[in-house]
């Protein structure tokens, strides 16, 4: 009677330790989504899509990479014809860094459309 006593008291210490930060090093590593990487460095700990590592999708308005860049301000897009290279001659688009765009500094000021 006695060890089975100890055995359910061990069992219900275990399990309780799989809950609550009180047992062992004082910290629990929790992935909530099971993605592979633990909640503290997951930008998304509730979505398993989106964790440090991940593939970035260059059109879905998300940080899929946990880097702090979304689709074409991430360096994993740069290139893409969808994100474009800002070196056009597109009315309105105020780059200046292709020969004959004359686009101005700001938007107020390109009111030529060059």
């Amino acid at each position: 009677m006695k060890h089975r006593f100890t055995v359910i008291l061990l069992v219900g210490l275990l399990l309780l330790c799989g809950f609550w930060s009180a047992c062992g090093s004082g910290s629990v590593i929790s992935d909530f989504d099971r993605d592979g990487a633990v909640d503290s460095v997951d930008c998304a700990p509730e979505n398993d899509e989106i964790y440090p590592g991940a593939v970035e999708l260059c059109a879905d308005e998300t940080d899929n990479d946990c880097d702090g860049r979304v689709d074409c301000l991430d360096n994993d897009c740069e290139g893409l014809l969808s994100c474009g290279d800002d070196d056009d001659a597109s009315p309105g688009d105020d780059d200046t860094s292709a020969p004959g765009d004359e686009d101005r500094a700001s938007p107020a000021e390109d009111d030529t459309g060059d």
